[in-house]
């Protein structure tokens, strides 16, 4: 499936102009021959000769693997995973350093140009033992794009643990405020997760 160029062209000035775009979940598969998208996601499912990998070190440093090695993009079971934050962004003010997301796919090299990257986060992926990104930023012009694996929805499910999920919830709130140029409040909701414990909200009332 591909956007028509006009439509294309419209969403690059959009973005370019100062737009916001949250890149949901599998958004990042999307697209991979629109360069300026490829830009606006910077990692992306892709295999590995597209182009750069990032893990994150015991320093919390980006370390890269270049074109051609390490792996194509994958991802093990979904399951709980621990998210850790890097630094002090602001999607992420008054929140924990660590904490227990449900129902995560950790993609594990992911590839991009990495251009105007900032990792905001990331989770350990079981098959590696390796840390990759789970949520980060990009600047594209004078606009900003969020990407992250968080809220996976697959066909026949109705309201799963990954969007019941109070991190996800939480996150995509401060995502939109960020996205859109407000400011992101410190409120940390009293149900926000621990490092060993997930947190659902309700099912939908029948």
């Amino acid at each position: 499936l591909q956007w028509p160029d006009q439509v294309k062209k419209s969403f690059e000035q959009y973005v370019k102009n100062g737009g916001g775009v949250y890149m949901y979940h599998g958004a990042t598969n999307a697209f991979k021959g629109w360069s300026a998208y490829n830009q606006m996601i910077a990692l992306g499912w892709r295999n590995k000769e597209f182009g750069i990998a990032v893990t994150i070190d015991e320093n919390e440093e980006l370390s890269i693997t270049p074109k051609g090695e390490g792996e194509n993009t994958g991802h093990g079971k979904r399951r709980d995973a621990l998210i850790t934050r890097i630094g002090s962004h602001p999607i992420h003010t008054g929140m924990p350093k660590s904490w227990r997301a449900a129902d995560i796919e950790v993609y594990r090299y992911c590839r991009g140009t990495i251009e105007n990257l900032e990792v905001i986060s990331y989770a350990k992926d079981e098959k590696t033992g390796f840390n990759f990104p789970m949520e980060w930023v990009v600047t594209f012009g004078k606009g900003r794009v969020y990407s992250s694996t968080y809220g996976h929805l697959w066909k026949n499910q109705v309201w799963p643990p990954s969007m019941r999920c109070v991190a996800f919830q939480q996150t995509m709130i401060r995502v939109l405020q960020w996205l859109s140029g407000n400011v992101v409040g410190n409120y940390v909701d009293p149900d926000f997760p621990t490092t060993e414990n997930r947190m659902l909200r309700l099912s939908i009332p029948k």
